[in-house]
């Protein structure tokens, strides 16, 4: 049985991915989703609605015609838009679930261009790119082409022809997780952008909820407390597919540590901006096309040679670390183009 978030991930898509003959596991069921999902993306169609391609093994012993895979497409009506009979002589499982998504592939962007949709030979070696395809040599004059697609009744509206939506190029969201040198809860505002689908670029701001505590005064009776924010903004290299966007790359922090007193004589406070450089990565799983959820971390080294000391009421508090480091969760809403 496929992963539950693979149905759930199939249905959103606006196109659904059927097997009548699941347990012949050819081709099998979640290698052909994913195909479908890899070469065609998201389907855009009005809220509720879904097309549907069902796929079922046919064995013809009586007839010793060979045995074909019978794939039929229903638009969100029920209407059927599409049949196909693909031969499985010569291919393998992993192929022909690359055949299918090929030939529904190229059944949508002939809806979108307005021309037929050609029908590809299907006793094929499918590559991802550049699909090689070997004719039947049988002949196939008496037999019945079978329509692309199924003509709307007179007086009705034909089937609008869903549009493959492009790739993600910005997204933002809120999160919240643990950042040091408080060691505690933090909340986080990001802005990520894929100037090119290998490259992306990011901003975030972390600010800490917790604080650290040292004791001060000349006989330790009062306390020192820091508190710190950070922007950080890096370059990445970055991998998407349908459900999931992930990158690594550089980055360069700007830290504000806030420090105050309590319990002394004379309080005080203090600001003290530092710099840290250091690595960035995280992913996206996106629930929908638009929406997902984010893991963010991130390591940097703050040389205490790029900062000067918090001096509060005339003391030195709160040496700062070396590493700091941060792990958040959040939801982000993408933009495409």
């Amino acid at each position: 049985m496929p992963p539950l978030w693979l149905l759930l991930a199939n249905v959103s898509t606006g196109l659904v991915i059927e097997s009548g003959s699941a347990d012949a596991l050819c081709p099998d069921l979640v290698q052909t989703q994913r195909a479908v999902a890899d070469r065609i993306g998201q389907l855009e169609v009005p809220a509720g609605k879904t097309w549907r391609a069902h796929y079922t093994s046919v064995h013809s012993p009586s007839s010793g015609k060979p045995d074909v895979v019978r794939l039929e497409l229903q638009d969100p009506e029920g209407s059927v838009r599409l049949e196909r009979d693909l031969p499985l002589q010569g291919q393998s499982c992993r192929e022909m679930a690359q055949v299918i998504a090929l030939v529904l592939d190229r059944y949508f962007r002939s809806l979108s261009s307005g021309e037929p949709a050609e029908a590809p030979t299907t006793e094929a070696s499918v590559s991802e790119e550049q699909p090689r395809t070997t004719r039947n040599p049988e002949p196939q004059a008496a037999a019945p082409s079978r329509p692309s697609a199924v003509p709307a009744p007179d007086g009705a509206q034909p089937a609008a022809a869903p549009r493959t939506k492009q790739r993600r190029v910005l997204w933002l969201g809120p999160g919240a997780g643990w950042s040091t040198p408080e060691r505690g809860l933090a909340l986080e505002l990001a802005a990520q952008a894929e100037p090119s689908s290998l490259l992306q670029v990011g901003l975030s701001v972390i600010s800490a909820l917790s604080e650290v505590e040292e004791s001060a005064g000349h006989q330790g009776e009062g306390e020192a407390h820091l508190q710190s924010r950070a922007a950080r903004a890096w370059l990445a290299a970055t991998t998407s597919r349908a459900w999931w966007t992930a990158y690594a790359g550089p980055e360069l922090s700007l830290f504000a540590d806030h420090a105050w007193t309590s319990g002394l004589r004379q309080n005080g406070s203090a600001w003290r901006p530092r710099l840290g450089f250091g690595l960035a990565a995280g992913m996206v799983a996106w629930m929908r096309r638009d929406v997902g959820v984010t893991l963010r971390t991130g390591l940097d080294l703050s040389p205490r040679s790029l900062s000067a000391e918090l001096v509060v009421a005339g003391d030195a508090v709160l040496r700062h670390g070396l590493l700091q480091g941060y792990a958040t969760l959040g939801v982000a809403y993408a933009f495409e183009r």
